[in-house]
């Protein structure tokens, strides 16, 4: 029930409540469905902005590695990489997860699409 407060153990329920009290109970409530919305937003935003990030490192790396053209340079510049970022930033930059990222840009190489799914990401 919308503006309803459960009761637990001495908590009062909304039914007992009498008026200022009880529209602050239900204020409480209305206060708190916009808390949870804006945490909604913000974690789904944060998640577009992680993916793209993700994938702008790993299209960078990909197209860093690929202008050289030397065997093993890719590699080198990942582990590099790996060991300056991860001593910045912590363990979301080892290697493996680098590698995550330029597979990520290379399975999808337009960042038009990855754009419009990071936002549909939950």
């Amino acid at each position: 029930m919308a503006g309803s407060i459960a009761t637990i153990e001495g908590v009062t329920m909304a039914s007992d409540v009498q008026g200022p009290d009880r529209r602050a109970a239900g204020l409480v409530e209305d206060v708190s469905a916009l808390i949870e919305q804006a945490r909604d937003a913000v974690a789904v935003q944060g998640n577009a902005a992680l993916t793209m990030r993700n994938w702008h490192i790993g299209r960078r790396i990909d197209v860093e590695g690929l202008r050289e053209q030397r065997v093993g340079y890719a590699e080198e510049i990942v582990a590099t990489l790996s060991r300056q970022l991860t001593a910045r930033y912590g363990q979301s930059f080892d290697k493996s997860n680098l590698h995550r990222m330029i597979k990520f840009s290379q399975v999808f190489p337009d960042v038009e699409i990855v754009g419009t799914l990071s936002r549909q990401l939950t």
